[in-house]
């Protein structure tokens, strides 16, 4: 009977771990100045800003040039009124660029070259009323 196939396992030792990236980075700010009133109240107009940087990065234990995600940027931004008595209306968006990125590559079922990929968060935005007392 002739053999078939080949060894049933596969040495990674030396690979990259899967999630990692090598550079990752995030800001954020806030600028705040007093407003006179504003819904009748009393508060400020606030600004708000922040960001995250990740390089590429493999996304499966087994090094493949069809898995690694490319590095991607995202930025948010916030604005709005926030009074002194608990009341605060605020503008904001997600992804503002509306930068297309995956979040993971996955390799397909079987052994068919198939490849899946996880979206990530396209742009959002909103408005947020809040009261508190």
């Amino acid at each position: 009977m002739e053999e078939t196939g080949g060894p049933t396992f596969k040495d990674i030792s030396g690979g990259e771990l899967p999630g990692i990236s090598n550079w990752a980075a995030s800001f954020g700010g806030e600028a705040v100045t007093r407003l006179g009133a504003f819904l009748g109240q009393e508060g400020t107009f606030v600004f708000a800003m922040d960001g995250f940087y990740r390089s590429s990065f493999s996304s499966n234990r087994s090094p493949s040039a069809y898995l690694v995600v490319d590095g991607y940027t995202l930025i948010n931004a916030r604005a709005g009124f926030r009074a002194s008595e608990g009341v605060s209306l605020f503008l904001w968006v997600r992804n503002a660029f509306e930068t297309d990125y995956f979040e993971q590559l996955l390799p397909g079922g079987g052994n068919a070259e198939h490849y899946a990929g996880v979206l990530g968060d396209p742009r959002t935005y909103g408005i947020t009323l809040r009261y508190a007392f």
